[in-house]
């Protein structure tokens, strides 16, 4: 090889290294991994939405299906979580704090709620996404 071409080709190779390091090298096959729905399996959305301040502490959700729980989470002032889950019905109850009460339960998808229950009825089909939204008011001053 000729020196020009070899000083091309040591560039080739070290704009390639940089694109690496800057984008990782992972980047494109993650991507397309993680940005591909699961069709063997449904999504579970769990948020929680509180009025008023953050009350500093996390709210306890209960993830059943056929009455054995899959799976429990915390969450705080409007977070979110996914969990993927086989196709079928669930439940998700929120063990509300003493402090608080449910004063809304919404679900994108199919199901249905009972807020005096805090929980939820969720149908998942495969490759779907059922969200559901529970909304807390707080009883106390120094639980907004």
């Amino acid at each position: 090889m000729h020196e020009a071409q070899l000083k091309v080709r040591r560039l080739l190779i070290a704009f390639a290294a940089f694109v690496v390091v800057l984008f990782g090298a992972a980047t494109a096959p993650a991507f397309a991994t993680d940005s591909a729905p699961d069709v063997k399996k449904g999504t579970i959305e769990v948020c929680k939405k509180v009025q008023g301040p953050d009350p500093g502490f996390d709210f306890k959700f209960v993830i059943k299906k056929d009455g054995k729980e899959v799976t429990s989470l915390y969450l705080r002032k409007n977070d979110c979580t996914k969990v993927k889950v086989d196709e079928g019905d669930y439940s998700v109850t929120e063990y509300v704090p003493k402090e608080c009460e449910v004063t809304m339960i919404h679900i994108r998808g199919d199901g249905h709620s009972d807020v005096s229950k805090a929980a939820a009825w969720l149908a998942v089909k495969k490759g779907e996404t059922v969200t559901v939204t529970f909304f807390d008011r707080c009883k106390r001053n120094d639980c907004k």
